[in-house]
């Protein structure tokens, strides 16, 4: 749970983002590499909601990619 407080959040947020700095490089290196660069998409990016309530209170709060309409349930 103290992970989840705003100062972890955020440190974990960086501690993050310093391991995954290198990663879209290196999966771009390993595509061209297998000759499959007209596979990946570089737009866009999912979001996921455990409860459409979750997802409700995400958009009222304009947490939402814009033009984000609806619940795809899995």
């Amino acid at each position: 749970m103290r992970q989840s407080l705003p100062a972890a959040t955020r440190a974990n947020a960086l501690a993050l983002a310093g391991l995954l700095a290198e990663a879209l490089t290196a999966w771009e290196e390993v595509v061209a590499d297998a000759d499959l660069a007209d596979l990946p998409r570089s737009n866009g990016c999912l979001y996921l909601y455990r409860r459409e309530s979750d997802f409700a209170k995400a958009a009222g709060a304009g947490r939402c990619a814009p033009g984000l309409a609806s619940i795809k349930r899995f």
